[in-house]
């Protein structure tokens, strides 16, 4: 009998991994021998850059079940064993350890160097159910499997809100708006300035407030006098923003975030080739045109990218950055001349799943009132999820409006 896990990882390297289904013939698992070195295991490989896992393929036979997968790591001129010297352990979420049951050797495919594995369990440690076999990835503060569905993608978002603004997760459902004081954390998405003079997150309930002290009575004053989504919106904004004013600050950033819809996500399609890219590939793009998907003053963080080709031109780019460990952030460009040809949807959703098999969850920002981007968004399989309001220094606002003022 045979099985497949959700795959977690780059579009091949769970080629020849496994060989024949039935029998016991595992053509890439041959030259297997005692004489080569084994390895283990003692960092979540799931949540390092550049580290990918193939498909989890359990096989069951009459007295055990064989649980076979390959680590690849993808780096630019890295083509020694990065892992030979690692300590490797196995353990599951009770603590039990498997590290003896477990057969490690490396090979290189194509640019990727790997590290197979083969997990041998005997049916008396192992109970195994194929109803439990789920889109799951491993959530990374509590070692918990999680199913990959809608609500737990909510969940993961507001737990990463929760952590930016200093608050809890639950506060975003209460009914009553909260107040938090700001602080810095570094668990926080990397583009974040903390702490924050005002910041006002709503996933619809209520309005989740994270401030300096000093502005305390401003924003408690306003959040009270309208419903929640009134808080967001002119012209209720002028009475927010003028009496930030007096203190040396404005209203500076509004933007809906969206998170993927997993009952409507799917791999779209465009006239154009696709190729997955990853950060070897984007020392060449990083230029205004790509200025979206790309951040040149945070390329650290461009981790993953969808490219579409017209022969060999690039003429769309989405990518993503890992603001933070649970959550990596889509954007999207698509060259002018090649626009409403649906390059967009099929990048963004395409980037979206290969996103999710990497154990993140993909998100998309964009400003209400940019309606193209709303639209790919919502075409690509996302639905809005929460908004977000920032308060910001006077000189920050004028700087990024431009220094000339408009004329009288």
């Amino acid at each position: 009998m045979f099985y497949a896990f959700y795959s977690f990882g780059h579009s091949g390297l769970d080629r020849a991994l496994v060989g024949l289904v039935e029998g016991d013939g595992y053509s890439s698992w041959d030259h297997w021998n005692k004489s080569e070195k084994t390895s283990a295991l003692e960092y979540d490989i799931v949540s390092k850059s550049r580290l990918y896992i193939s498909k989890i393929f359990l096989m069951e036979r009459a007295d055990h079940y064989q649980i076979r997968f390959r680590i690849g790591y993808g780096i630019p001129f890295m083509h020694q064993g990065l892992l030979n010297d690692i300590y490797w352990i196995l353990e599951d979420g009770n603590g039990n350890s498997y590290t003896g049951n477990m057969v490690v050797y490396e090979e290189r495919i194509a640019c990727f160097n790997c590290v197979n594995v083969t997990l041998v369990l005997d049916k008396e440690i192992m109970v195994f159910h194929k109803k439990d076999i789920t889109c799951a990835k491993s959530h990374e503060e509590t070692g918990v499997i999680m199913e990959i569905n809608n609500e737990n993608i909510l969940k993961i978002a507001m737990q990463q809100s929760a952590v930016d603004a200093g608050c809890l997760a639950e506060d975003f459902l209460r009914e009553e708006n909260v107040i938090v004081p700001s602080a810095a954390n570094p668990g926080a998405r990397k583009y974040l300035t903390l702490p924050f003079d005002c910041n006002l997150i709503s996933y619809g309930n209520n309005v989740v407030a994270s401030i300096n002290e000093k502005y305390r009575g401003i924003v408690s004053a306003y959040i009270s006098r309208f419903e929640a989504w009134q808080c967001f919106e002119t012209p209720n904004l002028h009475l927010l923003n003028d009496a930030m004013q007096k203190e040396g600050r404005k209203v500076c950033f509004m933007a809906v975030y969206y998170l993927p819809n997993i009952k409507s996500l799917k791999a779209l399609t465009c006239p154009y080739e696709l190729r997955i890219l990853h950060p070897c590939d984007f020392h060449e793009l990083y230029t205004d045109k790509w200025g979206n998907a790309l951040c040149e003053k945070r390329k650290e963080l461009d981790v993953l990218g969808v490219g579409a080709y017209d022969g060999g031109k690039l003429v769309g780019l989405s990518g993503c950055s890992a603001d933070c460990e649970t959550m990596w952030q889509i954007g999207i460009d698509v060259l002018k001349e090649y626009r409403r040809k649906h390059i967009a949807s099929a990048l963004t959703s395409r980037l979206a799943l290969e996103v999710l098999e990497r154990g993140k969850i993909p998100f998309y920002c964009a400003a209400w009132s940019n309606i193209r981007s709303v639209r790919n968004a919502l075409r690509s399989g996302f639905r809005p999820a929460w908004v977000e309001l920032t308060v910001k220094s006077n000189d920050f606002v004028d700087e990024m409006n431009g220094k000339t003022p408009l004329p009288d």
